[in-house]
């Protein structure tokens, strides 16, 4: 039991949370090269084959926790908060998508517009021919 106390003391970062994935972040004692704490992310599992997978996953809170925006650390209340805002926001587009399809379904297509005739050809063009037409006089 004593040594679990000592080894308490000798770790050298804490776990400051978790995310709704799993994935566990920690505040380390030793400073960074440029004198702030360093933080990281340990994944929960490496279901990703990709590390840059891996890091679209993590939350925009943590992810601005960890790059010291943000100076406390996310709770997993504000965690649930924002995946129910996405939620609801993914369920707003799709009504509206079924909407616009509805729409466009109400309304016969539209006459495709007939290209612009051309009364003289080509070749009969010469540059500096053609004027503006001149403004109306007041």
């Amino acid at each position: 039991m004593l040594a679990k106390f000592l080894r308490w003391f000798r770790r050298d970062a804490i776990r400051v949370g978790t995310d709704l994935e799993g994935n566990s972040y920690f505040r380390a004692f030793a400073k960074g090269v440029d004198g702030r704490e360093r933080r990281y992310v340990q994944y929960a599992n490496n279901k990703y084959s990709d590390e840059f997978e891996q890091m679209r996953r993590i939350p925009v809170q943590w992810q601005a926790w960890l790059h010291h925006t943000r100076q406390i650390p996310p709770k997993i209340e504000d965690l649930i908060a924002e995946q129910e805002r996405q939620e609801a926001l993914k369920r707003l587009d799709q009504q509206n998508s079924d909407k616009a399809t509805n729409v466009e379904q109400s309304f016969p297509e539209s006459q495709p517009t007939p290209e612009p005739r051309i009364n003289a050809p080509a070749s009969d063009f010469k540059p500096g021919q053609w004027a503006p037409p001149k403004p109306a006089s007041r």
